[in-house]
């Protein structure tokens, strides 16, 4: 879906992204060493991610600016609630203040990562091409399939007794069979 966009957009799309992220801690951490080696640490990972993903994962180039942009900007917004802490911190240090421990709230390290693994899995599912799409999804009573139209395969996910590629049926694990009973 994105990662059909042409390229010149999706650039733009993880520049933009780049911009937003070091803005905001930029601001949120006032250190002058930190706003001048944030933003090349942050695209010299990012260039980083890129390439790993294009020559080891066989990712394609959109997929992989789709996921930078979506993961720092959820980056950004997971460390909104931390913004206050952060401030206090970076002046402390900056006075000559030393700390053995910087403790953040457990609640604001959850978000992060809750936020990051969402904005993470969103950017996958937009960079979906037309190749494979998981749009054919039924719920039934006992089963959840999904069907990929282009290799034609479709997966049977059955809550209690596991995972089944379709047109296979078997009684293993399936406790009220073997003993001749029906379900409820």
């Amino acid at each position: 879906m994105l990662a059909s966009l042409p390229a010149v957009w999706l650039w733009l799309m993880a520049a933009a992204a780049t911009v937003v992220v070091c803005s905001a801690l930029g601001k949120w951490i006032p250190d002058r060493r930190f706003r001048t080696w944030f933003p090349v640490i942050l695209v010299v990972c990012g260039a980083g991610m890129v390439a790993y993903g294009q020559l080891t994962a066989g990712h394609e180039l959109g997929q992989m600016l789709v996921l930078y942009s979506f993961t720092l900007i959820g980056l950004t917004i997971g460390l909104f609630p931390t913004r206050k802490l952060m401030t206090t911190y970076a002046e402390e240090i900056n006075r000559g203040v030393k700390r053995e421990r910087y403790d953040y709230p457990r609640s604001h390290i959850v978000f992060l990562v809750f936020v990051v693994v969402a904005m993470a899995f969103a950017a996958f599912v937009l960079r979906s091409d037309a190749r494979c799409p998981l749009r054919f999804l039924h719920i039934g009573a006992y089963n959840l399939s999904v069907r990929c139209p282009a290799s034609q395969r479709s997966l049977n996910i059955r809550p209690f007794w596991g995972i089944s590629r379709s047109g296979q049926r078997s009684n293993r694990g399936i406790p009220w069979r073997s003993r001749g009973e029906t379900p409820e």
